[in-house]
This record gives structure tokens, C-alpha cells and sequence, in this order.
């Protein structure tokens, strides 16, 4: 976790405004929803409502059809769909994405892909 990153457990709500380190509140910040797939319809309930597409989906299934559910699965919407193995060539994570037709779609894109190959973890 990043000195400004904010941990919330299953009952917690999510903010809508986030004091970093500096001072700075920030409205718009990104939130990976990492829960198990049956979990994540209990965060979409939850989710003030102008938090979705600050939602970055950290889930290894597609979502699609429940994010269908709640007008959520548009190109707002930001969906990594992980899967996490060893490497053959040493004891690496090698990381691929991909968000329906996308690799991780859309707003938090570049500064997920940023943040994860921090932790040299590769993307195909």
C-alpha cells in the first residue's frame, strides 16, 4: 500500500473525499474493489453514488453481467481481471489483464498498469 492509500474493511463505507498526506482532499481517486466475485454486488449497493466510476474492479471472473445489472458496464467503468502465477523462469508474478475487449479498461487505466508494474509484475 501507498503512503496515501486508504484500507477498508467489508462494512466500511466508501468515501467520497480523500485527505492525502499533503493536505490536498481529493474527490476523484481510484477504489479497487478486491473482494470475492459473490461480494462485490454488497460494494455496488453500498457505493455513494458518486463513486462508481472511481470503482476499479480487482476480481479474477468477469463482472459483466452483474455490472449490466446496475448500468454499470460502461466505458466508465474500470475492470482488471487478474490472474495471478508463478513464473516458469523464476518466483515472479506475471500479471495479465483484461476487462472485456480491453486491457484494464478506461478511467484509472494507466495509473493501475503504473502502480502494479511498481511491483514488477508484467502485462501481456
Amino acid at each position: 500500500m501507498g503512503e496515501d492509500d486508504l484500507l477498508l474493511g467489508r462494512d466500511d463505507c466508501i468515501p467520497t473525499v480523500l485527505t492525502v498526506s499533503n493536505g490536498c482532499a481529493l474527490n476523484m481517486f481510484p477504489i479497487d474493489v478486491c473482494v470475492p466475485e459473490w461480494e462485490v454486488e454488497s460494494v455496488i449497493l453500498g457505493c455513494p453514488k458518486e463513486k462508481p466510476n472511481d470503482l476499479v474492479f480487482m476480481q479474477s471472473a468477469c463482472l459483466e453481467t452483474l455490472l449490466k445489472r446496475y448500468g454499470w458496464a460502461n466505458k466508465k467503468t474500470t475492470q482488471c481481471l487478474p490472474d495471478f502465477s508463478i513464473s516458469p523462469f523464476g518466483f515472479g508474478l506475471v500479471k495479465t489483464l483484461c476487462g472485456g475487449v480491453k486491457l484494464c479498461q478506461l478511467i484509472w487505466r494507466d495509473l493501475k498498469i503504473l502502480i502494479l508494474e511498481g511491483q514488477n509484475m508484467k502485462f501481456n
